[in-house]
């Protein structure tokens, strides 16, 4: 399978080189972390001397007797070097139960760069501070951009032909090594059931599926709809899912915690121009287009390219159709769409 350098996740690694935190890689199963910090690690070999490279994959067999956290942490101690700078890499670290006491034990030391990465449903953005006594800094990697998209295609130069393919196939850039959309499909439905069916139950231990099945299914079908867990729960309920409006705000949250689902804040766009100067900056500088060519979408892509529906930016202002502009706010078949930052916007001539 072909791999590309992930620019923006490696530059942000690197500014962070030996600060005095935890590196976390975040993320959706099948985005790329693992990859990530073994690029990261081939960076260092390339650009640095005296240093000392301990990493650990708990998916590697090799690394079986270790998946203790008592052993974890002698394991690392035995190999640390005196008079180098010590790199420490675990991959999978949720595989061994109670790392973190392990992980804040060698970070007390001052003796390792330390990064992670973790499961999307063992490693929650919310769970981290609970997680690591110590200083730490999340680094949340998302699948492929547009942007990369395009970097993985370089061989094609028709920008229109790949947004449409970019558009169907999606950023889970397993998929791609795929010859035939069904293998594609399977290939992430995979991925999506794994999250749902065992990450999420394991995790906070729920009773059955069912529920969580179906509103995911419901939230698929309503990206971009403004949504209440008491509607939700009422339409499930009246489908034969029996549930309540608790259960279904504690499901949401859950399935955005494994980064399943983003939820997208609501704004006063009809009092737009009554947001202090300091809020519209915030806007400009953190909002990017969120479309598709089409008006019936299923889920905003987040680029920059030629837009094809009504649009308006910060400013109150009604942009032309076709116009190539960095948008802010953009509306959809009556809906509107505010995307916080999450890909590098494209240059796209």
């Amino acid at each position: 399978m072909k791999i590309i350098t992930r620019a923006k996740y490696l530059d942000r690694i690197i500014a962070l080189n030996g600060t005095p935190d935890i590196k976390i890689i975040t993320g959706i199963r099948r985005s790329g972390k693992s990859k990530l910090m073994q690029t990261y690690i081939e960076y260092l070999k390339r650009n640095f001397e005296n240093i000392n490279i301990i990493f650990i994959d708990f998916m590697d067999l090799a690394f079986e007797e270790i998946k203790e956290y008592h052993a974890l942490h002698t394991y690392v101690e035995e190999h640390n070097q005196a008079g180098k700078t010590n790199y420490l890499f675990v991959d999978e670290v949720q595989m061994c139960p109670k790392f973190e006491l392990a992980i804040n034990s060698l970070y007390s030391k001052g003796k390792y760069d330390i990064y992670v990465t973790g499961s999307n449903a063992f490693l929650l953005s919310a769970d981290l501070a609970t997680l690591f006594t110590g200083r730490y800094i999340e680094i949340h990697v998302f699948p492929f951009s547009f942007q990369e998209y395009c970097q993985y295609y370089d061989d094609i130069s028709d920008k229109d032909k790949l947004f449409d393919e970019y558009a169907i196939k999606g950023g889970l850039a397993g998929s791609y090594a795929y010859r035939t959309e069904k293998d594609r499909t399977n290939y992430i439905k995979e991925v999506y059931e794994t999250i749902v069916t065992r990450d999420l139950v394991q995790k906070y231990t729920l009773p059955d599926t069912l529920v969580l099945q179906r509103l995911s299914e419901f939230l698929m079908d309503n990206i971009s709809n403004l949504t209440s867990p008491n509607k939700v729960s009422q339409l499930l309920t009246a489908n034969e899912t029996p549930t309540n409006h608790v259960t279904i705000g504690k499901y949401v949250k859950y399935l955005c915690n494994a980064f399943v689902f983003y939820d997208i804040k609501r704004y006063d766009i009809i009092k737009v121009t009554d947001l202090n100067s300091s809020e519209i900056s915030a806007l400009q500088e953190k909002i990017k287009l969120a479309t598709t060519k089409t008006a019936n979408i299923k889920e905003a892509v987040v680029v920059k390219v030629r837009f094809y529906g009504t649009t308006l930016n910060a400013s109150g202002q009604t942009v032309e159709k076709n116009s190539e502009v960095d948008l802010t706010l953009i509306k959809v078949k009556d809906n509107w769409l505010i995307e916080t930052e999450s890909y590098e916007v494209p240059d796209i001539k």
